[in-house]
């Protein structure tokens, strides 16, 4: 992007004119015209508008040789001496601006010596669309003039390119490039650029919701990085390739990666990789049910969090946002499926300011996606509805299927909460086909079983057991005890309902050994659990045994409510659902 200030002492060298003669004609233009104004010692257009004109009506040929008059002469004031018979030196924003200007002047060798650094300048400090304009331009002059410029700095370009992109969610062309870097980068032998580009692969199939291809690349990533005995980047693979494993159901072999990736780690020297690790291992641990350990997890990762000064209501500070993000981010989903609403509601809300300072848009949608559902569950249901809205349009931008499908998901759950029955159907099954698009199988899981439980609300037996029964059938399979135990209580009472005693008592049978106090489930499973338990005993006219499940649920509910602040304890009570149900379930009871 080019600036709307200029330096009048640069204009008066290029175009070898006296400096007093200019500043006066300047001076003149800015008293009489109003056309600039001056800033300190440097001039400003008074409106964009009149640079972008002015620059657009510049002859092609002119325009490109200003800009490479600019750039020499901006190389020659910045660069600062190298060695003896080397090349002049630019780094950070002087390189950019010398590089951006050399290759709008079409002088291709010239900004070649500076790309590298302009490159990583631009993404570190995620200027994309100075790297986008930067790598396009580069390359289209490197292909109209033959590819004359190194394979490595090809590859290094189109990998920034795609970065790029991948941050504005322009998920098509960051495919295209990539598949052009793929090809480039087989004709080095840099395994630097191989590993960029293999996680720059990583993080498209990621927002995209393919995880068997994640898979792939993690583990072509892990024997890369093996073979150049580059630990770090190994350790990275590994937990990659545990969120890939999570995301097809596959948690076991989700543990095992995660478990080495973690016995690679040395504490002091990376505090942050092993905090990562260590919620990631937290948040398989749940979807397994295995709750105590997560807990445990859980309690671990924020004292390593302590010992680097992540401290749980803290203001950010930005050398490392992205990852420090990401981590405040897990710490909010683990937070939340163990129960601990406020703590996760100040995690998420810490996600959502440091995705401020970032362009991904992914990650400003996944922080309202998380405060969205703890609004839902404290009843703020105007407010879970505005953040998820919002969530939804921020992952349509980032092209992230896997978070969209989330973010519907949770509106309809939001409409379960606002006893809208039919928008929660449509929500679960718009959520169902993207999730069954992208294979997310523990996603299908819970889309299936929130639609039957919708179906039973409506009256619809029929529609009810069918998703129920295909939940049922794919939950063991994934290792998903929170839903086959509820999958299992809901068909109990669907089967109770259409008089099919006989299956209701199996279910309820095999659902009361998995709700148990020692079965691998959290609080809030448990206690939804409990609920459709006491219904379908109710349903089979067994109502000592309703109630019974009706009041370890009630204890169950109060046992979260306890955990929150006392302001929140009477919402999360009577607006969640089946919080309100089995509330008022045993306020009639007694």
């Amino acid at each position: 992007m080019i600036a709307n200030d200029f330096e009048p002492d640069l204009v008066a060298e290029l175009l070898g004119r006296p400096r007093l003669a200019l500043l006066k004609r300047l001076s003149h233009l800015e008293r009489k015209h109003r056309l600039i104004h001056s800033v300190g010692r440097r001039c400003r257009f008074d409106h964009q508008q009149l640079r972008e004109t002015l620059y657009r009506e510049l002859m092609d040929g002119l325009r490109d040789e200003y800009h490479a008059l600019v750039g020499e002469a901006l190389e020659r004031r910045l660069a600062q001496p190298a060695a003896a018979g080397g090349s002049s030196v630019l780094t950070g924003s002087n390189a950019v601006a010398v590089a951006r200007h050399l290759l709008l002047g079409r002088r291709l060798d010239e900004a070649a010596r500076h790309l590298s650094a302009a490159l990583s300048h631009a993404l570190a400090t995620y200027a994309t669309e100075d790297g986008e304009l930067l790598a396009r331009t580069f390359l289209d002059l490197d292909e109209a003039a033959g590819r004359t410029q190194p394979p490595a700095l090809r590859v290094e370009a189109l990998l920034a390119y795609a970065e790029c992109l991948g941050h504005d969610g322009r998920r098509a062309e960051e495919r295209d490039v990539l598949e052009r870097a793929a090809d480039a980068v087989a004709a080095t032998d840099d395994a630097t650029l191989q590993r960029r580009t293999l996680e720059r692969r990583l993080s498209l199939h990621f927002g995209l919701g393919e995880f068997p291809r994640a898979e792939v690349v993690c583990r072509e990533a892990f024997k890369t990085v093996t073979r150049s005995k580059d630990r770090a980047a190994a350790i990275a693979a590994l937990g990659n390739l545990g969120g890939a494993l999570r995301s097809q159901g596959r948690f076991d072999d989700a543990v095992n990666a995660l478990r080495r990736a973690l016995s690679w780690v040395v504490p002091e020297a990376d505090p942050l990789r092993r905090c990562l690790l260590t919620t990631s291992l937290g948040l398989v641990q749940v979807a397994r049910g295995h709750v105590p350990s997560a807990q445990r997890l859980y309690l671990q990762a924020r004292a390593i969090a302590e010992s680097f000064g992540l401290r749980a209501g803290e203001r950010v500070r930005i050398p490392k946002a992205q990852d420090t993000a990401s981590l405040r981010y897990q710490f909010a989903g683990l937070a939340r499926a163990l129960g601990r609403y406020a703590e996760s509601r100040v995690d998420a809300e810490r996600t959502l300011l440091l995705a401020t300072n970032l362009p991904t848009v992914a990650r400003e949608g996944a922080a309202l996606l998380a405060l969205g559902l703890l609004a839902g569950h404290l009843d703020q249901l105007g407010d879970a509805r505005a953040a998820l809205e919002l969530a939804r349009e921020r992952a349509a931008e980032a092209g992230d299927r896997r978070f969209e499908s989330a973010i519907v998901q949770a509106l309809g759950e939001s409409a379960v909460q606002a006893m809208d029955t039919e928008r929660a159907r449509h929500h679960f099954a718009h959520a169902l086909g993207i999730r069954r698009s992208i294979g997310y199988r523990p996603g299908v899981c819970e889309s299936l079983l929130a639609l039957g439980q919708v179906a039973a609300m409506g009256g619809d037996v029929d529609a009810a057991r069918l998703h129920v029964e295909e939940a049922l059938e794919l939950a063991p399979a994934l290792e998903m005890p929170g839903i086959a135990a509820l999958a299992g209580a809901t068909a109990a009472l669907l089967y109770a309902r259409e008089g099919r005693r006989d299956h209701a008592r199996k279910e309820l049978e095999q659902a009361h050994r998995a709700l148990g106090g020692d079965g691998p489930l959290s609080v809030s499973s448990r206690a939804e659990g409990l609920y459709f338990a006491a219904m379908a005993s109710r349903a089979l006219g067994d109502e000592d045994t309703c109630r019974a499940y009706m009041w370890q649920a009630y204890d169950l509910v109060q046992e979260i409510a306890e955990r929150l602040p006392a302001d929140q304890r009477a919402q999360f009570l009577k607006g969640t659902s089946p919080n309100r149900e089995i509330v008022t379930a045993v306020a009639a009871l007694t």
